[in-house]
């Protein structure tokens, strides 16, 4: 079997540039874009608590997973009995996701530096603008304020991220609002 690379003429980079940016044909997607980076961001997290905390580490985590199985059942959220964290999760779907979201400070804001509980929660607030039904320029701005707050506080995460938090998922985040 013979295996070569070849270079592949793209029809894109043919088009006039001026009229046409090859980037800003990608399109932002809630489940890859959002979901990704927020599962990324709780394995960070995960990390972060292990490390900051010695051998207490697994029983905090053990503890933060008790609070998230302990919520009441209510309309539209999952239980997670199993725990909160990407590694005790089976393929989470954008929903759970969701759920995940309403429930992460609540569970681990006491446990966590300051620093991270506020890039927390402005990733969390971006996600809320970014999915929201309906927009106006006001929720636009906030949700830039949001994003720019998120890249101010995510450098606690850095250490714990085998790319340093440099993914191209991350960089998407940049696109919805102007997608928007």
């Amino acid at each position: 079997m013979e295996i070569s690379m070849h270079n592949i003429q793209n029809a894109f980079w043919k088009l006039p540039q001026p009229f046409f940016d090859l980037h800003d044909s990608l399109l932002v997607d809630d489940l890859h874009q959002l979901g990704g980076v927020y599962e990324h961001l709780l394995n960070c997290l995960d990390k972060l608590i292990m490390d900051l905390n010695g051998t207490k580490g697994a029983s905090i985590i053990e503890e933060i997973n008790n609070r998230a199985s302990m919520i009441p059942q209510y309309k539209d959220h999952r239980r997670f009995n199993q725990g909160i964290f990407p590694r005790f999760l089976r393929n989470p779907t954008y929903t759970e996701w969701r759920s995940n979201m309403a429930i992460i400070l609540p569970c681990c804001y006491d446990y966590i530096p300051l620093q991270a509980a506020l890039c927390l929660r402005h990733f969390l607030d971006f996600v809320m603008h970014a999915t929201a039904e309906k927009h106006t320029e006001d929720s636009l701005t906030e949700m830039e304020e949001s994003l720019d707050a998120y890249y101010k506080y995510s450098p606690i995460f850095q250490k714990y991220s085998p790319s340093g938090l440099n993914f191209p998922k991350n960089h998407m985040l940049q696109k919805y609002a102007h997608d928007i």
